[in-house]
């Protein structure tokens, strides 16, 4: 009778904790409560926060660059930071040892900024999700332009389309009025412009010139080229656009 073979076992049991993470993360903010280990202060309008360098440098690589690089306050124990706030430096230090975050109304704007300033993508993105949320007529224009200075790409792409939408109840409010030529014309050249009737681009381009005459009357005739007259209906056209001192006085002899 044959012996039966025996199993090889294995050599090796590669193993991963699935928690690790998770009971570092936890490991380092107890370490912190309890005040150990810490080997920098960072101070902000005369209130001091005791960090370790290494959670800092992992967690943004502003202070990557500021302890792992050639820096003056790589080697200080105590560093000043005058771009910031305390409240907002307490925020991202707790995000840091937490990866936690309360976005709201009254901080949202600083955050961002200074999130993008001392390179915190992730807060950065939760802001522009808080903003993003909240986009409506009365703000959708100054979050765009708020979302392209700090280059929050989907939040400006977000606002836009909110701003193509609604562009017929946008043009009732005066911050309709306010806006660039620049932006204007990426507006009414978009086909995605939200309209009822090609007589609506016609108003708005013309309610855009003449909340002020003398400044912009230099760039009706582009903005005209822009509404596809064909698609205008002939009764609009002749009570409207036809006896417009925009369209029958040419702009050099107007005199406005």
């Amino acid at each position: 009778m044959e012996k039966p073979a025996l199993q090889t076992q294995p050599s090796t049991l590669p193993f991963f904790d699935t928690a690790h993470a998770f009971n570092l993360l936890r490991g380092i903010h107890e370490l912190r409560a309890e005040r150990k280990f810490f080997d920098v202060t960072l101070c902000a309008e005369g209130r001091e926060f005791h960090c370790h360098r290494t959670v800092l440098a992992a967690a943004s690589m502003y202070f990557r660059a500021m302890f792992a690089g050639t820096l003056k306050e790589s080697a200080m124990d105590r560093v000043v930071l005058h771009e910031v706030s305390a409240e907002l430096l307490e925020l991202l230090v707790d995000f840091c040892y937490t990866g936690r975050v309360t976005v709201t109304q009254e901080n949202v704007d600083l955050l961002l900024k200074t999130a993008d300033l001392f390179q915190f993508p992730s807060v950065k993105e939760a802001c522009c999700a808080f903003l993003e949320q909240r986009l409506d007529v009365s703000n959708c224009l100054e979050i765009q332009d708020f979302a392209e200075a700090y280059a929050c790409r989907e939040l400006a792409s977000s606002a836009r389309r909110f701003v193509l939408k609604n562009i017929m109840e946008l043009a009732k409010g005066t911050d309709f009025e306010r806006l660039s030529w620049k932006r204007l014309l990426e507006f009414v050249t978009d086909d995605e412009l939200c309209v009822d009737k090609e007589e609506t681009v016609y108003q708005i381009a013309v309610r855009w010139v003449k909340a002020d005459l003398q400044r912009r009357l230099h760039y009706w005739p582009e903005l005209l080229q822009q509404v596809r007259l064909p698609f205008v209906r002939r009764f609009f056209l002749l009570a409207h656009v036809e006896s417009d001192p925009l369209v029958t006085c040419r702009p050099p002899v107007c005199g406005w």
